[in-house]
């Protein structure tokens, strides 16, 4: 099981490279990635968990989509950093992401947006996050199986990666005792390193998110038992999507 220190060296490496030109780019396709999924979830009076948040910038998206955010992290310097950036937006506590001090089902939803842990502590991770959330779990995570990994532009930044596969299997073995779930994968950033410019047909390609596993950055959505009502609060989706989603919310009225 990876220690406290081995976490908090992880996500220490995620905010400095997400710091570096690379990184900058990547947020792009990371926000738009965890938007598209959480598009459809009730967010208004919801509770959201964020686990491992860093410095606070992703608690920002999850607060500006409508959540009641709090955040965890193991880490002080980045907990003070996070508590400063969001101020009142967000209740940003000291925790470990393995032990979470909260009670069975206290969120609707947890998010893990950076899977910052050794293949021995995910199990542990996933539990503590299926515990504390009754409704759904976001899980995002830098993916090996990535052109831009290949090209080990991850591995020289010291950022941590892992398989698609690998994290499906621990999410269904931790899953399955939580009831009937719901699985939808997407990733993004598709290309290898060198189309990660500003070139119109580059972004285009680099911004799409896609169902297949070799995005650079990947991501988990579980529905916990039935799939959520549709909600007509739209989350940056083109006004073709908004009509779409507000007609089947009137049609299930």
């Amino acid at each position: 099981m990876a220690s406290c220190a081995d976490t908090r060296g992880m996500i220490r490496a995620c905010e400095a490279w997400l710091a570096t030109s690379d990184g900058e780019y990547a947020r792009v396709g990371v926000s738009r990635i965890i938007s598209h999924l959480i598009s459809d979830w009730p967010r208004r009076g919801r509770r959201l968990l964020q686990v491992s948040c860093g410095s606070g910038r992703v608690s920002e998206l999850f607060w500006e989509a409508g959540f009641d955010v709090t955040g965890v992290t193991s880490d002080p310097e980045l907990m003070q950093e996070a508590r400063e950036y969001m101020g009142s937006r967000a209740d940003i506590q000291l925790a470990a992401p393995e032990c979470l001090p909260y009670d069975d089902n206290a969120f609707e939803f947890a998010a893990l947006p950076f899977l910052c842990c050794g293949n021995g502590s995910l199990a542990d991770f996933l539990r503590e996050a299926f515990r504390v959330a009754s409704k759904g779990v976001l899980l995002g995570f830098f993916n090996s199986w990535s052109l831009y990994s290949v090209s080990r532009r991850l591995a020289k930044s010291g950022v941590p990666a892992l398989p698609p596969l690998h994290v499906y299997r621990q999410l269904r073995k931790v899953g399955l005792g939580y009831g009937n779930m719901t699985v939808t994968f997407r990733s993004v950033l598709s290309g290898p390193a060198f189309t990660w410019s500003g070139l119109p047909v580059f972004h285009l390609f680099n911004k799409a998110v896609l169902p297949h596993p070799f995005g650079a950055y990947a991501a988990f959505r579980v529905d916990c038992g039935a799939r959520p009502e549709l909600t007509p609060l739209t989350l940056r989706t083109s006004l073709v999507a908004a009509r779409r989603q507000n007609a089947c919310f009137l049609l299930k009225r």
